[in-house]
């Protein structure tokens, strides 16, 4: 009875690792990579990186480059994201728009074609304090050279006016 049940067991393991070996050679999009990046050397040295490794087995596709405003405790070394006045938030914004650009302008000067992964801005705090303020802020993130615009929603009453 041992020997058919450690037999049906391999059997089991056999078919998941032929499973498993069949999406790694023939799925490779199943698993894919977001990185946030907010300067275009950042941009040249994920792309150097990403050409060096797409060879091998440890490639995984590059989907996403996020511009975010984690800018402000990653690169700023504020505790938070939150901005406290209507002039921090105005000023932290063209910030991002010059973010989002040096990005964009790097990854199409160092991604091919086939490979450039999509930019998407985070809107900052306040670029969400009405839907008015919140289009005008994607038109001009999308301008900058996002190609989506991530848009958090605080509390009910932002989506309100």
């Amino acid at each position: 009875m041992n020997v058919n049940r450690n037999k049906n067991i391999m059997q089991k393991n056999e078919s998941l690792f032929k499973y498993l070996e069949y999406q790694r050679r023939h799925a490779p999009t199943i698993s894919r990579m977001k990185v946030n990046l907010y300067k275009g050397f950042e941009v040249e040295g994920v792309a150097h990186a990403y050409y060096k490794i797409k060879q091998t087995r440890a490639y995984c596709p590059l989907e996403c480059i996020m511009v975010a405003d984690s800018y402000l405790m990653t690169h700023m070394g504020r505790n938070s994201t939150k901005l406290s006045s209507q002039k921090e938030k105005k000023e932290f914004f063209k910030t991002m728009l010059g973010l989002i650009h040096d990005v964009h302008q790097t990854r199409n000067r160092t991604f091919q074609v086939e490979d450039k992964p999509f930019i998407l801005g985070d809107m900052p705090d306040g670029a969400t304090d009405s839907i008015v303020v919140a289009v005008k802020a994607g038109v001009e993130m999308m301008e900058a050279g996002s190609d989506a615009v991530k848009v958090e929603v605080s509390n009910e009453n932002d989506s309100r006016h």
